[in-house]
């Protein structure tokens, strides 16, 4: 499809321009995933209140992305200085998706 097709060009070629339109979107499968890579664009380019601002619209009960943006929010507050914001976060990613991959990197984020 030209939806995926503009997903895999906005995540490889890092254009926050295609992300964002595709995270607007109401995609169930394309709109939570650009949201991810929009957020780690943002973070990658610095931009830690817009990449906030990104994953903070990701919602547990719609977004099934919810403990990946969990943990790009660890990585955030880490990088600004909030550890106990992290650690706030990381006993949510820990307790609700203690299994996920992303729980297990966020712990060895964590110590």
């Amino acid at each position: 499809s030209g939806k995926i097709a503009a997903f895999l060009f906005g995540k490889l070629s890092n254009s926050t321009g295609t992300l964002e339109k595709l995270s607007r979107g109401g995609s169930f499968t394309l709109s939570p995933a650009a949201k991810i890579a929009l957020a780690a664009s943002y973070i990658e380019k610095g931009n830690l209140n817009k990449a906030e601002e990104v994953l903070l619209s990701v919602k547990r009960s719609k977004d099934w992305t919810y403990p990946e943006s969990l943990y790009y929010l660890i990585i955030i507050n880490l990088k600004k200085g909030n550890r106990d914001k992290a650690e706030e976060l990381m006993n949510i990613l820990s307790a609700d998706y203690t299994n996920s991959l992303y729980s297990q990197l966020a712990q060895e984020l964590m110590r």
